[in-house]
């Protein structure tokens, strides 16, 4: 804001707007983060600072590498993401 302007970027998740089976506490902090980005965008949006947040679908990291090598389980999850 102080240069005049910039961006901030949030990772939030498509958990965060439809809450995923056995996920509740990780759908509910990424919702968080979703009305976190909203509130800021709004508050800093005066200041020439944009806010957004990025909703990945299933990103394959050390985290989910359980959905990831169960077939099953990845099938139901990819039906999920638009």
């Amino acid at each position: 804001a102080k240069n005049g302007g910039g961006s901030i970027i949030n990772v939030a998740s498509v958990n965060g707007v439809v809450p995923g089976g056995m996920q509740g506490i990780y759908s509910i902090t990424k919702a968080a983060v979703i009305a976190m980005t909203k509130s800021f965008a709004l508050e800093c949006a005066a200041m020439g600072v944009r806010v957004n947040a990025l909703l990945p679908g299933a990103t394959d990291t050390k985290f989910a590498s359980a959905l990831f090598h169960n077939p099953v389980i990845l099938e139901k999850a990819l039906n999920r993401i638009p």
